[in-house]
């Protein structure tokens, strides 16, 4: 921990990882709790720095360079077409554990084949959606 034009800074290495924060302008008692606050959630993997926290659409392109040569390549873009529409410009760590922006996705997505099972003549009767336990879209009919 040190002082700059004052302010109090955390600068470490945990796994092989700088870690730096600054605290602002506060006394060094309080530095120091915040030091300490800041070393155990890095430990505990509590913390996690910005870069390690993806825009959502820069993540899915790596994960489809990484499952380019898997079979499931063909649907998993399809899937990342769907998913960059809703969460593209979000951050990771924004999206997890958001159950109501998980379900403002399901919702569209049921909406969005609904629509298109609609337009494509079906009945109103027929129109039929199924919601795995992940929350992901199934839809019975292959849309």
């Amino acid at each position: 921990m040190f002082k700059r034009t004052g302010r109090w800074y955390s600068d470490f290495w945990h796994d092989g990882r700088r870690y730096t924060k600054s605290h602002g302008p506060v006394s060094k008692t309080i530095a120091s709790e915040k030091d300490r606050k800041f070393r155990t959630d890095v430990a505990s993997g509590e913390y996690r720095r910005k870069m390690d926290n993806p825009i959502f659409s820069e993540a899915m392109k790596e994960h489809l360079k990484k499952s380019k040569t898997k079979s499931s390549y063909k649907r998993n873009v399809l899937s990342a077409g769907h998913l960059n529409g809703f969460f593209g410009n979000k951050r990771i760590r924004s999206i997890e554990n958001n159950q109501d922006l998980m379900q403002k996705y399901v919702d569209s997505r049921q909406e969005a084949i609904r629509e298109k099972q609609l337009k494509q003549g079906r009945d109103e009767s027929e129109v039929s959606l199924h919601v795995d336990q992940q929350g992901a879209c199934l839809d019975a009919l292959d849309v």
